[in-house]
């Protein structure tokens, strides 16, 4: 009697043959000073999770203005979409929520304030301790002009700008020396 293993036909007795095992290196040795490290690094991670999860336990739903409309705010304010206030600063969906954001009529999209979101991953950062790289950087913010979706204008970079000066500047300098 015959028996199909997958796609191939063997005989019921028949065992499939060996895989070879696999070769791995074997665990380095650590040394005690190695050892002492990587339970102090252990530790300051425990405590840092606890920090985090004390600060998340701490956040309130932000509850203000229209529904899911939220407050309209002034012309000219500098505001990021949701996904890249999340992504720039590092945020969860609870501090998301914590914060207060515009909503667009027939749109399901919010923005938030960049001077808000800023302030608030400065004091996540003093509250937990952990870096947050967009407070050192300015994020691709984008400019409120009016209520709607369409009256979003993008900025580059403030900092590129500055950069791009700071090299002109230094090549004209190389260039009179």
């Amino acid at each position: 009697m015959a028996r199909a293993y997958g796609r191939k036909i063997m005989c019921a007795y028949a065992d499939p043959a060996p895989k070879p095992k696999r070769v791995t290196a074997p665990r380095p040795k650590l040394t005690d000073a190695e050892k002492a490290a990587k339970k102090a690094e252990t530790a300051a991670r425990a405590e840092t999770r606890k920090k985090v999860k004390s600060w998340e336990e701490g956040l309130k739903e932000w509850t203000g203005g229209d529904g899911y409309r939220g407050i309209r705010y002034v012309d000219g304010t500098k505001v990021l979409f949701k996904s890249d206030a999340k992504s720039q600063f590092k945020l969860s969906d609870k501090d998301i929520a914590s914060l207060p954001f515009y909503g667009f009529p027939n749109s399901r999209k919010r923005v938030f304030a960049l001077t808000q979101l800023e302030t608030y991953a400065k004091r996540k950062f003093e509250a937990t301790g952990i870096e947050y790289p967009a407070i050192y950087s300015l994020p691709p913010y984008m400019v409120l002009h009016g209520p709607n979706v369409k009256g979003l204008t993008h900025h580059e970079y403030e900092h590129e700008r500055v950069m791009n000066l700071v090299k002109l500047m230094k090549r004209a300098e190389g260039a009179q020396a």
